[in-house]
């Protein structure tokens, strides 16, 4: 997009500011169909699928099949479970030590009850698989019976596109996050746009073996 366009974009509203963003996210999904092969070509690896790969299969010729790849992977994770990450507060002087014991308890905790080592194992499933992990850091205000807490989760990195024009992610226009819903979902939510709503030209397949989920 161009720089005049990035500058003005904030300004924008309604159907304008909709146009522009769809202008966007449709260069930056161009330009993400080749990663997404990519992404699922590691994916049958993985699954031990690769075979599906091969330009000419013959069904009489046997497909040998070992799980070196797999079974690899699966032992990388499991040496990373075993170090996984805590975080360690340290004190600024020797008399506030105690203030950052407690502190590192209540990060703990907060670790515990949002599952993070459940999203670690995610984050960690697509390093290793895809090359690379995606996590997000935020604040949930309903979470708690709405006391409230922070969070780090682990994002497909089918689902997340960054600007394929710059090489820091800092210096990128947008990161688009995506999350699939259906009509229904977003007029239930959104009842002042009820019957506006026109389906995407980009669905995921529901039976998909190649995103992580467990």
């Amino acid at each position: 997009m161009a720089e005049g366009t990035q500058k003005t974009l904030g300004s924008l509203t309604g159907e304008e500011f909709v146009s522009q963003a769809y202008t966007l996210f449709d260069e930056f999904r161009n330009a993400y169909e080749s990663e997404w092969s990519r992404l699922e070509a590691n994916a049958r690896l993985y699954y031990g699928k690769h075979w599906e790969d091969m330009q000419s299969q013959d069904a009489d010729l046997p497909k040998p099949m070992t799980p070196v790849i797999n079974s690899t992977i699966e032992n990388m994770k499991a040496d990373l479970a075993d170090n996984f990450p805590q975080a360690i507060v340290r004190p600024e002087a020797p008399e506030d030590q105690m203030v950052a014991d407690i502190v590192g308890a209540l990060i703990q905790k907060n670790h515990d009850a949002s599952n993070y080592r459940r999203e670690y194992m995610r984050y960690v499933h697509d390093l290793l698989v895809g090359g690379y992990g995606v996590q997000e850091v935020g604040y949930d205000a309903t979470a708690d019976h709405g006391i409230g807490r922070a969070f780090i989760r682990h994002v497909d990195n089918h689902t997340v596109l960054f600007d394929p024009q710059v090489r820091d992610i800092q210096l990128g226009r947008a990161v688009f996050k995506m999350a699939p819903q259906t009509i229904e979902w977003l007029e239930s939510r959104y009842p002042d746009m009820a019957g506006k709503f026109a389906a995407d030209s980009f669905t995921l397949e529901e039976d998909s073996e190649l995103t992580y989920d467990q």
